[in-house]
């Protein structure tokens, strides 16, 4: 079983579960990310940014966000909607080919915003076979599931 430890960032806007032993990276100054990862790792970046909007019908606007997202899911206990994805890319500067695991969580925040988190995990494509790898990605997408908004 893997020890977990929440995680609260934004001013406490999103609270979420990491693995324990990971550690929050830096990002070249970007202040609208946080950035996890195992230590000494050089692949297994774990991504978080927040969306914030306003909306006189929260739910309408909740509606908005995800309607061009091809798969959805609720999370009965946060009521959040989930959009789960992957996609390949490569790094510009090492020529690298990547895997990246992405989740869309978003919910109402009463009594008039609506809040979207991205989450993204990336790896090195050719270890996305590994099956510590095929592991955390199932573990990170029950945790961000589970994300809470305030």
């Amino acid at each position: 079983m893997t020890r977990l430890d929440e995680v609260s960032i934004f001013d406490g806007k999103l609270t979420f579960l990491i693995p324990h032993d990971w550690v929050e990276g830096e990002e070249d100054d970007d202040k609208d990310t946080y950035l996890y990862r195992l230590p000494n790792t050089d692949s297994g970046w774990f991504r978080v940014s927040l969306i914030t909007a306003s909306a006189k019908d929260p739910l309408l606007k909740l509606q908005e966000i995800f309607k061009d997202a091809p798969l959805i899911s609720r999370n009965l206990s946060t009521g959040s909607l989930i959009e789960a994805n992957q996609k390949f890319s490569v790094d510009q500067a090492t020529g690298s080919r990547l895997q990246i695991y992405f989740w869309r969580v978003g919910n109402i925040v009463r009594p008039d915003l609506v809040r979207e988190a991205v989450f993204s995990y990336t790896i090195l494509r050719d270890r996305t076979q590994e099956p510590h790898v095929q592991d955390t990605v199932r573990l990170l997408e029950q945790l961000v599931s589970q994300a809470k908004f305030s």
